[in-house]
């Protein structure tokens, strides 16, 4: 894929996805899209983290802070400590329940939202090849926050 500045960044992901299934880039095309990531991210994003406050769409206080940016294969992800995420506002999406009580199913992240604003948010439980999540981390794309 190449560069289009006028791509719509989750389109690009999914065409990513239904491409290579999550499997890690080749080099050219994983270029590619760290470059078009990093030109779409929001102006509010430091790729080294930042104390600012993340807030949902609806004005939600999601998190206070956070740690880095991550730029993987399959996009952007905001990175949160255990500390800086607000868990009152977290429950399991629904149908996404195998995920925490199936103990035989091996899953590298719960899937998690908010009753509200129905975000995506990743609890990491497993390492992957596409990008440097962490075990024990919470990753939120930067386009589905404000701040």
């Amino acid at each position: 894929m190449l560069f289009d500045c006028d791509i719509n960044i989750q389109e690009y992901i999914d065409a990513l996805v239904a491409r290579y299934n999550y499997r890690k880039l080749p080099a050219h095309v994983s270029l590619s899209a760290t470059q078009t990531y990093l030109s779409k991210l929001p102006d509010w994003c430091e790729l080294d983290g930042s104390k600012r406050r993340l807030l949902t769409s609806s004005g939600s206080v999601i998190a206070n802070g956070y740690t880095r940016v991550v730029i993987g294969d399959y996009g952007p992800f905001i990175e949160l400590s255990h500390e800086q995420i607000d868990h009152s506002l977290l429950m399991v999406e629904p149908g996404q329940e195998y995920r925490i009580h199936n103990l035989s199913y091996q899953t590298k992240y719960h899937y998690l939202t908010t009753e509200t604003d129905r975000i995506k948010i990743y609890f990491q439980q497993g390492t992957v090849s596409y990008a440097d999540y962490k075990i024990g981390m919470y990753y939120i794309s930067p386009f589905e926050l404000n701040v």
